[in-house]
């Protein structure tokens, strides 16, 4: 309902603390302990939830007994990290399908010195302790690919598919999609060529091919576009593929970029037909980068599937800035390829290692035999991209419950291990075609450096472990159960090094949102188990404990009279759409309380109160209202001022899904 919406971008003239002389409401004890159920997922545009996720079964430590060679594709996708970003932004951790281990570790620069020569790439590897098991190695290998000077880039043949259906109407979808193909056009030559095809209920060209030069025009085609009618995914890339056939140049960037939020209902619609359709064009020397937007519907696992069999990659665009990182500061890596179908097999040596598990590529898998195999297709690798892989390694000699699965080998012990390959711990191959495709070639290197302890180990190499702890946190994956935040935190501090766009700024603020909402879920379940009424200062004190007798919690734990007929207008509603269910959100200025958690603290304290209020006032059904802690980390105004600040200290309404 419209009057309902108008609460979703907060509630205006809420005061908290005792300013008001006798006259400041306090909640007693009688509030009901919140549901120990996650909080429900946000509508977008009014619609339900259907967001859809491949499910990956993570996997699994692998005895060296039973199979000693681990073979899989490079991938360079990153669309996982930054949507799990939105999800956490949005107060609600990911579901653990969302997250792809490989995606967050490759979502990073790191600094590889660069191939020499001719090569397209170059392999590095470094061994240190494993974090989640000290008695436990933790190997990477990182692929570096060449750079290109921006002078030196190709001539680019770009042809923008744009899903203009009715679902990419809201204002994160085809308004953020334009501004951010907008930054695109910004960096466009004469030498290059865009044309943009548009899909909902039928298929047309908006723009035919046209010269970079002619910015305007380009610029003029995106602003007209408007949402509306359903999607009909297939017939938009068939004719996308036909425009960049059609304008193909031998040795420039032949590529469709596919920008939707991946719900083709449609025409060719399921995913199986989608990837067969991709399958064949890949044929032609176009290649396919998809671009996925928005939240409510986003088909994730199509979006990914059609960049991997589209010789492309898949990211996902939740702002202004992020369409920038990957549209302009890494142009080159999304849309210039350098190596295709790059595979990695890893042979580990059984007098050294007694068992493994890959972290993450759980849908990049190949068969032993597919790595000497060019038939089979695998991972691209973009001008200047690194990608990296982590292996948990068991050394011989550590306890461990692996045991292998097949009996031990009568003649292949491993004993048998001498000569000059006795100290590796490993054996390395990389197989790849050049850009243009022909035959594989193949580079390998042994891995004999001893473990050193994980302080001493590279920068690269500490970051790139917390960012894999955050995502097997989020993935409850094997061995997270071990770790902590707080040090995962820490770690990924002391290995941010030079961050000049906020990248690994960024990661760090998503290991603290998971962390506050892992306390707050925790606390939650707590008291609902316990049952019977609470207060909301017991509700504060089981997910922040340290700051559950604060004067500065308490004094957000009241209303000022000046509040409450604001939160009756919002009660009022609630009684009139008995359907929907809301989420009220706390927040605080960045100088309120002695931390991050204090203000956390106040910031929840904030949000229960006004809970607690619309229960006592209404008798609204407890479990309409949910709560959330923000905290400082979502400003509506500038903390450098006090008329900001008092801005920033507030809650907002949120509606949810039922």
């Amino acid at each position: 309902p419209v009057k309902v919406q108008h609460f979703t971008s907060g509630i205006k003239g809420v005061h908290f603390g005792g300013g008001s002389k006798g006259g400041a409401w306090k909640p007693g004890d009688t509030v009901p302990a919140p549901a120990p159920a996650p909080t429900p997922q946000r509508i977008d545009g009014g619609a339900p939830n259907r967001e859809s996720y491949a499910h990956t079964p993570e996997n699994p430590y692998v005895a060296v007994a039973d199979d000693p060679v681990s073979t899989f594709a490079a991938d360079v996708d990153t669309g996982s990290f930054s949507n799990a970003r939105r999800i956490l932004e949005q107060g609600r951790l990911p579901p653990a399908d969302a997250v792809r281990a490989e995606e967050f570790i490759n979502y990073f620069a790191y600094d590889y010195p660069a191939p020499a020569g001719d090569e397209r790439f170059a392999v590095h590897t470094e061994v240190s302790v494993c974090p989640w098991n000290p008695a436990h190695y933790l190997a990477r290998i990182g692929v570096k690919g060449k750079e290109i000077a921006a002078t030196n880039i190709p001539p680019r043949n770009l042809v923008f598919l744009i899903d203009v259906s009715g679902s990419m109407a809201t204002h994160n979808k085809l308004p953020l999609l334009k501004a951010a193909l907008g930054r695109l056009v910004d960096t466009l030559r004469p030498v290059d060529k865009v044309a943009i095809v548009v899909y909902a209920g039928a298929a047309g060209v908006v723009l035919p091919p046209t010269s970079g030069a002619d910015k305007q025009a380009i610029r003029a085609s995106l602003e007209r576009l408007e949402a509306g009618g359903s999607t009909a995914g297939g017939a938009g890339i068939e004719l996308a593929y036909k425009l960049a056939k059609r304008s193909y140049r031998k040795g420039a960037v032949n590529r469709v970029i596919l920008a939707s939020d991946g719900d083709f209902n449609v025409g060719v619609s399921s995913v199986g037909e989608l990837v067969r359709l991709i399958e064949q064009k890949r044929k032609t020397g176009v290649f396919l980068t998809t671009l996925g937007f928005g939240a409510g519907n986003l088909r994730d696992d199509t979006m990914e599937q059609l960049a991997d069999k589209g010789d492309g990659s898949y990211a996902y665009i939740d702002s202004l800035a992020e369409a920038e990182k990957v549209l302009v500061r890494e142009a080159s890596a999304t849309l210039v390829t350098i190596a295709r179908d790059v595979k990695l097999q890893v042979e580990f040596n059984p007098a050294k290692i007694k068992g493994y598990r890959q972290i993450g590529y759980e849908n990049r898998q190949l068969a032993d035999q597919d790595f000497n195999d060019d038939t089979k297709d695998a991972g691209e690798l973009g001008a200047g991209h690194t990608v990296t892989a982590l292996y948990e390694l068991i050394p011989v000699g550590a306890e461990t419950s692996i045991q292998g699965q097949v009996d031990p080998r009568r003649y292949q012990a491993a004993s048998t291990v001498t000569g000059d390959h006795v100290d590796e711990l490993m054996f390395v191959k990389v197989r790849s075609k050049p850009p243009g495709g022909g035959k594989s070639t193949l580079r390998s290197f042994a891995v004999t450096s001893a473990p050193t302890p994980l302080a001493s180990a590279s920068r690269d190499f500490r970051f790139a472990t917390a960012v894999a702890e955050l995502a097997m946190v989020l993935r409850g994956a094997p061995g997270s159960e071990r770790l902590d935040l707080a040090k995962i935190a820490r770690l990924a501090e002391g290995a941010k090094g030079p961050d000049p766009h906020g990248d690994r700024q960024g990661l760090i603020d998503m290991v603290h949102a998971t962390g506050q909402m892992k306390a707050q879920l925790t606390a939650r379940a707590a008291l609902a188990e316990r049952g019977g009424p609470v207060s909301v200062l017991d509700i504060v004190g089981a997910a922040y404990p340290k700051w559950r007798r604060s004067k500065r919690v308490k004094a957000a734990a009241t209303l000022e009279q000046s509040a409450l007929p604001v939160l009756d207008r919002a009660a009022g509603l609630l009684g009139e759409f008995e359907a929907i269910r809301v989420e009220v959100s706390g927040h605080t200025d960045d100088r309120e309380g002695a931390s991050e958690e204090e203000r956390m603290a106040i910031a929840l304290a904030r949000a229960e109160v006004v809970r607690a209020y619309l229960i006592a006032s209404t008798g609204i059904d407890p479990s309409r209202i949910t709560t959330r802690a923000a905290g400082s980390a979502e400003p509506v105004a500038d903390n450098k001022t006090k008329q900001g600040r008092a801005k920033n200290r507030r809650i907002e309404f949120t509606v949810l899904t039922q």
